[in-house]
């Protein structure tokens, strides 16, 4: 504080003396916080110089409660005392020799989101800083797919979903070689606890360029410490295009080959008509032969079934059925087919 003096002299003297009282720059030292759901927070208080104090008052205003109110009290000693709400959950992590009157809150909880107030009471009157506490929550992820037909009408191929994140998470589709041929759809909902939900569907043509090609879901979000990615193969179902009947090198079996999905099951089939008189030995050995699962063996008059590990009957028995062929005429198919299509 300054004090002008003025003489009564004929002449004025401006005499300034200095009491010695220092000018009022005392304050409380805060700072906002932001942590993710389930973990403790600290808030951070101090007095900027040393003073005397008569007590460290807490004040919050949050989602459970938006009226301020008092939580917590510190006394000079050390001694703490919980008021109301957050009753075991709150630690005094400071120390009163410091003029430091921070607090822990333990197992932070979406309802704790708020404004939190710290209050010194000095001599001169309260002194107090506000500060934030933001809760986050990171999402729960998933990635679904949709087995779909080939067919020439867009359908969802797969759906990606960032569930109850604060605050919402980002979604976005890695197509790779099928970029140009897909679009994605996002929607989000909005939770009243202050959490999001994010759907992303990925939206294209059922096609069998598109079967067996891998996709991703990449999300980004805050409370992700990088971003998550979340990988789908496209599953397209249709039906074989082509069958193929190859023989191997030495003639020992032959292996037929369709290219549809899912996998083809396969039955091989043979059908014989045979002369009145006989079969000879080729015929024999190609009846025998019986390569793979099994052979059906179509006669005039009856049909007879070769298991893979045995023979075909004998020639007796499969002539008494040949009466009225002039020749012999032999065929082998490969019949597939797929069960989710027929």
């Amino acid at each position: 504080m300054n004090r002008i003096v003025v003489s009564s002299w004929p002449f004025f003297v401006l005499l300034v003396v200095n009491t010695g009282l220092r000018t009022n720059t005392l304050k409380v030292i805060g700072g906002k916080r932001t942590v993710i759901l389930g973990e403790d927070a600290d808030l951070f208080c101090r007095l900027s110089e040393a003073e005397e104090f008569d007590q460290i008052t807490w004040q919050k205003e949050t989602r459970e409660n938006p009226n301020k109110h008092n939580f917590f009290v510190i006394q000079p000693n050390g001694i703490t005392k919980d008021v109301d709400g957050l009753i075991g959950r709150v630690l005094f992590i400071g120390n009163t020799s410091d003029y430091l009157g921070s607090i822990r809150i333990r197992n932070v909880m979406l309802l704790d989101e708020g404004t939190y107030t710290c209050i010194f009471s000095v001599s001169s009157g309260p002194i107090q800083t506000e500060m934030s506490l933001t809760v986050i929550v990171p999402p729960v992820m998933s990635v679904t797919g949709h087995v779909s037909p080939v067919g020439d009408n867009e359908v969802v191929l797969v759906t990606c979903i960032a569930a109850a994140a604060k605050p919402k998470a980002e979604v976005i589709w890695d197509t790779g070689a099928l970029n140009k041929s897909l679009r994605w759809v996002t929607n989000s909902t909005q939770h009243a606890n202050g959490t999001s939900t994010v759907l992303s569907q990925l939206i294209g043509l059922p096609t069998r360029t598109a079967n067996q090609k891998q996709v991703q879901c990449v999300v980004n979000q805050s409370a992700l410490e990088e971003e998550r990615t979340l990988s789908y193969t496209i599953d397209i179902h249709y039906p074989p295009q082509t069958v193929n009947i190859n023989a191997s090198s030495q003639d020992k079996y032959f292996l037929c080959v369709g290219d549809g999905n899912p996998k083809p099951n396969y039955i091989w089939s043979r059908f014989q008509l045979l002369e009145k008189s006989s079969i000879d030995n080729k015929a024999k050995a190609e009846r025998r032969a019986c390569p793979v699962l099994f052979l059906l063996y179509f006669y005039p008059l009856e049909r007879r079934e070769c298991p893979f590990n045995g023979g075909c009957g004998h020639r007796d028995e499969m002539s008494s059925h040949g009466l009225g062929l002039q020749s012999e005429q032999m065929e082998t198919r490969c019949i597939s087919s797929v069960s989710a299509l027929i």
